[in-house]
């Protein structure tokens, strides 16, 4: 009889355990939700479009343009072009961020006439979007990519990225990039 009791107690502080487990990943899965909501409206709002001037003069463009819309509460579209210096917009990738609530998930999309990319997005600030993907190009070579974007204010975003050196097997920093709010 004491055998079965501590094997009761036994199984009962391992159902606790699990449910104590199971209790913070939803709670984590929800905030990531609730997280990406509020970085969508941030980056969204007041037109959604950001601009970026590189200080590089062998860049062959003037600035960079993003510009994001939010179709209901769980998608983010946007286009990412680049001002060439003869004063062409050339639109590099669409992205789209959708919430998928049954996975408790945040699915990105890249897609541009040079490559795509798929991936998850985390969100463990409203603040702060962290995502690492692979591009895969037209030619079907292959890039991984992490990025980190970081809202300074409202009107203000940090881009850091890193790309995966194959050679080296190590990630390459790129100049992060700071983004500026366009207010219409």
């Amino acid at each position: 009889m004491k055998k079965n009791s501590i094997e009761l107690v036994q199984l009962f502080f391992c159902l606790c355990a699990i449910c104590i487990v199971s209790c913070k990943e939803e709670k984590v899965q929800s905030e990531n939700i609730q997280n990406a909501q509020a970085f969508f409206k941030t980056l969204a709002s007041d037109s959604g479009t950001w601009t970026y001037q590189p200080n590089d003069s062998l860049v062959p463009f003037t600035k960079f343009i993003m510009k994001f819309k939010i179709n209901g509460e769980d998608t983010l579209k946007g286009i990412i072009s680049g001002v060439h210096k003869n004063g062409d917009t050339i639109p590099f990738w669409n992205v789209k961020e959708t919430i998928d609530y049954k996975n408790h998930q945040i699915l990105f999309e890249q897609i541009g006439s040079v490559g795509s990319a798929k991936d998850i997005s985390t969100f463990q600030k409203p603040t702060v979007r962290k995502c690492e993907f692979e591009i895969i190009y037209s030619d079907s070579s292959k890039e991984k990519h992490k990025d980190v974007h970081t809202f300074i204010s409202v009107n203000e975003i940090l881009t850091e990225s890193e790309i995966y050196d194959i050679q080296k097997d190590e990630w390459v920093k790129q100049p992060s990039a700071k983004w500026k709010k366009k207010m219409d």
